[in-house]
């Protein structure tokens, strides 16, 4: 918390309503000079003998601009490009990565020669709806083919081009991805933005990253949280500055219930919602996201895949994933329960559907923030 102040305000019968002059957040710094700069405000309503009846939580005014000035520092190195047959290699500082000519995908991170295995990305994840689950049939039916998943992209062309202070490299693909555009700045931030096309219903589409969760040890994002969630399981969540150890908990399983010996909760591993900017703590260092929320398409973030519950508790609960380590997607999956599919618990429960193109901006940093 960087600041704070407390205000009296009238009573008021059940169902009447004021207006409060005067009331306003708390000052806080800008940011600007070195100081902190909230993220989000934070009004707590207490009745008349101190108990909280009500918490609201909302991003400070320009959070975006000024996450996306963070971007724009200066830098020291100007980006160089080199490439050989197979790869195109760009350098800014003790920051390299390479991308592959064939795929147009990033395939390797390192600063100071030290690697970062967020690879094989962004690629476009996508799955058609699952089969309906019958009541047992007698004699039973032949298995439903799988859902179809999206097809890979073919890179059509790669160029890149200085602009400014930054290297822009340009990718063209026929497929479900359109276009990717890397820029990568002299501060060391990697912009990506890209654009995919999607029709249909879908469980789940966007864009995707490999990463090997061994090398996971926790997450710190402003999102909403504490827990994951599901198309149809999207309220309760409070916009936070959420600080998640890594656990493999799955939710329900008895041996993950005893309090004295293994209680591990809310799991880590899932889709979160609202998260503006994510840093995953990891064995190599950290790797800091900035995720652009537009109110209409907003992004949601998979972090790895929960495990699937023992057969004997699964019921309805099964929930397809991504085959991926770190997602960003435009449409998450809903869940079922013990009794029913998620189809038939209402307009959440049925599969998204997909309409034209997609369009979304992610900025990555490998390793320590400048700041910190």
């Amino acid at each position: 918390m960087l600041a704070s102040r407390t205000d009296h305000g009238r009573s008021l019968a059940p169902g009447a309503t004021a207006s409060w002059d005067g009331w306003g957040p708390p000052a806080s710094g800008s940011g600007s000079n070195g100081k902190k700069a909230a993220d989000a405000n934070r009004l707590i309503i207490n009745d008349s003998t101190g108990r909280v009846i009500q918490t609201y939580v909302w991003p400070v005014d320009g959070l975006g601009s000024r996450l996306d000035q963070a971007k724009h520092s200066d830098g020291h190195a100007k980006p160089i490009a080199t490439e050989t047959s197979d790869t195109l290699t760009a350098a800014a500082g003790d920051l390299s990565l390479q991308i592959s000519k064939t795929t147009g995908l990033l395939i390797s991170v390192s600063r100071q020669g030290k690697s970062f295995s967020l690879v094989n990305g962004p690629r476009v994840v996508a799955m058609g709806p699952r089969p309906v689950s019958l009541r047992r049939q007698t004699p039973p039916l032949p298995p439903p083919p799988p859902p179809a998943v999206a097809p890979d992209s073919r890179l059509a062309s790669l160029s890149q081009v200085i602009d400014g202070d930054s290297l822009v490299i340009s990718a063209a693909f026929d497929g479900p991805m359109k276009s990717l555009t890397y820029r990568l700045r002299s501060n060391g931030w990697l912009s990506i933005d890209y654009v995919y096309a999607m029709s249909g219903p879908q469980e789940y589409f966007g864009i995707g990253f490999d990463y090997p969760e061994a090398n996971v040890k926790g997450m710190r994002f402003l999102g909403d949280g504490p827990s994951p969630v599901y198309q149809d399981r999207l309220a309760g969540g409070t916009l936070d500055v959420w600080n998640r150890p890594y656990n493999d908990t799955i939710d329900g399983d008895p041996d993950d219930l005893k309090p004295a010996e293994h209680f591990d909760y809310p799991i880590f591993k899932g889709f979160y919602s609202g998260v503006r900017w994510l840093q995953l703590g990891t064995t190599e260092g950290p790797i800091t996201a900035m995720v652009d929320q537009l109110g209409d398409s907003p992004i949601y973030v998979q972090i790895f895949t929960p495990k699937t519950p023992p057969s004997n508790l699964l019921g309805q609960v099964a929930v397809p994933f991504p085959n991926a380590g770190v997602s960003f997607l435009h449409a998450i999956p809903a869940i079922g329960n013990k009794f029913g599919g998620p189809t038939s618990m209402g307009p959440m429960g049925q599969p998204a559907i997909a309409k034209g193109e997609y369009k979304g901006h992610l900025s990555l940093y490998f390793g320590r923030l400048p700041s910190q």
